[in-house]
């Protein structure tokens, strides 16, 4: 068996080979009724389980409790299994647009309920609760959890190979901005120049102006990389009400960018980098984007694609310097220290749930690993512990627009506003939906011609 991790690097190159492939022509799109097929099996996927008539393993309890678990996880997996069977007839490259999206969906539903059921399977016969710390270091459970979040079959070790090559790339970024600030080998005087009383904004005043103008300027400058607005309106900025029930700096609620200073003071260069996420062209213009263009019919599929939204936040974050923002070293600094951050939490996260790691060994692996940032030590070590394996859906996903945008560009006949319509006007989606998006785009830009040419017997 050739290990994930191969399969990742024979992935990755194969994505470079393919954007120099010659052109091909599009295959035959399925039949009407083959459509009318597909159709009415994403109108079962869509429906919920009937969940009345089932019991999920973590809620069991009392006499016979296993016994009545397990028969309820087995009656998940055949329903689970009969769905992927009732989507295996059909291929991305033979729908249009919206139907392989919904296919890429409807797999990801399917896919990700069947292997928790096998699990809860398993442990009802084995007479264990789901989510028992004495089962977390299970891989099939924190498989499970990777799967939930990124939409991608990963095992813990292969992620958190992931997450070190990502945390080597970022502290060799770090160490070259480290030195351009005059601080190379030190990084204590580094901490302190990152620290000095002229970054700190301690009133809600000062935050909200300095929030409005980096907003601002990015709004100036959203035609460089974006086609418009998308009638989003001006993000609205806020402090979080309740500071003690967030463990991290900002988060977008509705329209709102809501920071949350976590020892009661906000440093100024972290301005750019909570706009660019939370704000436009981060969730607040994602979320408008894909509302206002309703490229495709709504479905009911409605599982969230983690690494596709928080993904996409965070590949944004790479645009400051287009969008008119990072214009010092010390914001710039920021977001590595942010690559570095996940990367290093990611890992925290495998060894804390999955690897037997104590507290004390993550906190020494986040003092060896991310370097410079002591100060914000407690908070990544609580967020590495209440969410398992969701640091993943940001890394992961970020990873995943950079590779195809990098296939989308690699012609030199793409322009970088058309990729993000493509990721902007969809919707969220799992990776194997939007790579399958972007290969069709780029075939279509090659041939000059639409994928399917008989659109009205895709239409519905």
């Amino acid at each position: 068996m050739i290990p994930r991790f191969i399969h990742r690097l024979i992935f990755t190159a194969g994505l470079a080979l393919a954007a120099c492939a010659p052109e091909r022509p599009t295959p035959e799109p399925h039949s009407p009724e083959e459509i009318a097929a597909f159709d009415e099996a994403i109108a079962q996927i869509s429906k919920p389980l009937d969940f009345s008539a089932m019991r999920i393993v973590v809620f069991g309890g009392g006499e016979n409790a296993s016994d009545q678990d397990a028969a309820s996880a087995r009656r998940r997996i055949d329903t689970h299994r009969a769905r992927l069977e009732a989507l295996a007839p059909f291929s991305a490259d033979r729908l249009d647009a919206c139907r392989a999206i919904d296919l890429g969906r409807a797999r990801s539903i399917a896919s990700v309920g069947l292997r928790e059921a096998r699990l809860e399977h398993r442990l009802a016969m084995a007479d264990v609760a789901l989510g028992e710390e004495t089962d977390r270091r299970d891989e099939d459970w924190f498989g499970l959890e990777l799967q939930k979040w990124t939409d991608l079959d990963l095992t813990p070790e292969a992620a958190f190979a992931f997450a070190e090559a990502e945390l080597a790339r970022a502290q060799a970024d770090f160490k070259v901005l480290q030195a351009e600030l005059g601080f190379a080998g030190d990084l204590d005087g580094l901490e302190a120049h990152l620290n000095r009383e002229a970054l700190r904004l301690a009133e809600d005043a000062d935050i909200q102006a300095r929030m409005r103008e980096t907003r601002d300027v990015i709004r100036a400058n959203l035609a460089r990389a974006f086609h418009g607005d998308y009638g989003a309106p001006p993000v609205k900025i806020r402090r979080f009400p309740r500071p003690d029930r967030l463990p991290a700096e900002a988060l977008y609620d509705g329209g709102t960018l809501r920071y949350n200073p976590l020892d009661g003071v906000l440093n100024a260069r972290k301005v750019d980098l909570l706009v660019l996420h939370e704000g436009a062209p981060g969730h607040h213009l994602q979320m408008r984007a894909a509302a206002t263009a309703r490229r495709c019919p709504r479905t009911g599929l409605n599982r969230f694609h983690w690494a596709f939204t928080e993904g996409w936040g965070s590949y944004v974050e790479d645009l400051g310097d287009t969008l008119g923002v990072y214009t010092t070293p010390e914001a710039k600094l920021y977001a590595v220290e942010w690559r570095m951050s996940r990367a290093a939490r990611l890992a925290m996260s495998i060894g804390l749930h999955h690897l037997g790691w104590t507290e004390e060994e993550a906190r020494a692996y986040w003092r060896a690993e991310a370097l410079g940032q002591s100060a914000v030590e407690d908070q990544q070590i609580q967020r590495a512990r209440l969410w398992p394996a969701r640091t993943a859906a940001y890394l992961y996903g970020a990873d995943m627009f950079r590779r195809m945008r990098a296939l989308y560009m690699a012609d030199g006949r793409g322009d970088l506003r058309d990729f993000h319509d493509l990721a902007l006007t969809y919707g969220p989606m799992p990776p194997q939906a939007f790579e399958a998006l972007i290969r069709r785009a780029v075939i279509e830009r090659q041939t000059g011609a639409p994928w399917h040419p008989s659109g009205a017997v895709l239409a519905r």
